[in-house]
């Protein structure tokens, strides 16, 4: 009995610091990652100090919600795995779940569109025409593919 306990303790303890170790290795890069893709903005577009004041506070002040929505695609994606295994191992598939699931992508993908297009709108509105000529020729391409996705 006392070897069963230890070996379930042990195991939540490995579980438990593995998953504080996930998030930390996982936590760190996004704001790193904000902070390069600023810092490339600023030296691309040539921002001058207060635009760069403006687009840094906009797009920290939308990181929450980006980071939400990307967590929702990724379990998404995690949902649709789960569908195609269920599928592949027993040739069925459940047609009513499947519709809903694809409603709530359909949702989700009109989400971040928006939610992409309103962080455009803002970033670019800090900008001078030139800049804002370069900047949307920059994030077209998502845009464009965030819009089919939403379609």
């Amino acid at each position: 009995m006392k070897h069963i306990l230890s070996v379930v303790v042990l195991g939540a303890g490995a579980a438990l610091a593995t998953h504080w170790g996930w998030y930390r290795l996982h936590a760190a890069p996004a704001a790193i990652e904000l902070t390069d893709q600023l810092a490339w903005m600023k030296a691309e577009l040539r921002l001058n100090d207060e635009q760069y004041a403006r687009i840094a506070s906009l797009y920290r002040a939308n990181s929450p919600r980006l980071q939400a929505l990307s967590a929702q695609v990724a379990r998404m994606r995690e949902a649709y795995q789960a569908f195609e295994s269920a599928r592949v191992r027993t040739d069925r598939v459940d047609f009513l779940a499947f519709a809903d699931f694809m409603r709530h992508q359909r949702e989700l993908d009109r989400e971040c569109a928006a939610t992409l297009q309103e962080l455009v709108d803002a970033t670019s509105g800090v900008m001078t025409p030139a800049q804002r000529e370069r900047y949307v020729r920059v994030v077209r391409p998502a845009l464009k593919a965030e819009k089919l996705a939403a379609d």
